[in-house]
């Protein structure tokens, strides 16, 4: 049987490679964009964009979710995390075109954004169901993970290009899928 303290340090271990997924995207968000010479204005309405589409996406893939039993949150948030990486590595192969990359990067962001709450479903739908987790403990090494990345990426970012933030956003999303499956696993929501 798995410990209490286990299951917490897995739990710690998912929401830390998602913030860490969200600061490299998300936290980054300014500088990759300038690099991409789209000016401020522009940085404003796609990440505006971004949260807006988010807002819109989460209720109603709630919603689709309800809908169809067979579309259970591990399957609905592997798909997320699946569309994600192909929109970033879309992103990475774009020719330049600004409005190509700047829609790329809008998707990419609002399905970042819209994959907090089914983390949170995911982990509160095992906590329901008597398993044992501190989820205060695992949101708090999610921060811990978003500033550790940020000072990484940061120091990173002096010396290379703009162009390691998406590949480190992949690296994390991929990162992500281990802890995620290990958890649900056993498990059916």
């Amino acid at each position: 049987m798995t410990t209490i303290r286990t299951l917490t340090i897995k739990y710690a271990l998912l929401q830390s490679l998602y913030w860490m997924v969200f600061c490299s995207i998300y936290g980054f968000a300014s500088v990759f964009l300038l690099s991409r010479s789209f000016e401020n204005q522009n940085i404003g309405l796609i990440l505006a964009s971004s949260n807006i589409l988010s807002v819109i996406l989460q209720p109603t893939l709630g919603a689709v979710i309800d809908k169809f039993k067979r579309l259970t949150l591990k399957w609905s948030l592997a798909m997320l995390t699946i569309l994600s990486i192909a929109l970033l590595v879309s992103l990475l192969l774009s020719t330049g075109a600004p409005a190509i990359e700047a829609l790329l990067f809008i998707a990419v962001v609002s399905l970042v954004l819209s994959m907090q709450p089914f983390i949170n479903s995911f982990t509160f739908e095992h906590i329901n169901s008597g398993v044992k987790i501190n989820f205060g403990l695992t949101r708090g090494a999610g921060s811990l993970a978003f500033a550790l990345t940020s000072y990484t990426l940061g120091l990173l970012l002096t010396r290379f290009s703009t162009i390691i933030l998406p590949i480190a956003c992949i690296f994390f999303i991929i990162s992500f899928f281990g802890p995620y499956f290990h958890l649900s696993r056993n498990y059916y929501f």
